[in-house]
């Protein structure tokens, strides 16, 4: 049998496979169909992303509270280095032609 914190655990390792997955498939399409689209009434791509993105962060939450994870472990230094990498790789893609100068991403 396993306890609470175990079953967090695997709960967050399932959260994050299912989030590559569909946030795999929700930024293709939009990237094809736009961010806005939706289907037969469902949510927006953009709302599909947030609802995975806030699913993965809840289990993350919850970690927190059992004490798996140390309070206040979001870094914000870790965050800034991890968005200027993504940044120089961006630029790198640029000069490469494979990314638009003025197009956000």
């Amino acid at each position: 049998m396993i306890d609470r914190e175990q079953h967090l655990i695997m709960k967050l390792s399932e959260e994050c496979v299912e989030t590559a997955l569909e946030m795999s498939q929700y930024a293709h399409k939009s990237i094809i169909f736009g961010l806005e689209n939706s289907h037969n009434g469902s949510p927006t791509n953009r709302e599909k992303l947030v609802a995975e993105l806030n699913d993965l962060f809840a289990v993350a939450e919850m970690l927190e509270e059992a004490g798996v994870l140390p309070k206040g472990w979001l870094s914000r230094d870790a965050i800034e280095a991890k968005k200027e990498k993504v940044e120089k790789y961006m630029e790198i893609s640029r000069q490469l032609g494979q990314t638009e100068q003025n197009k956000k991403i």
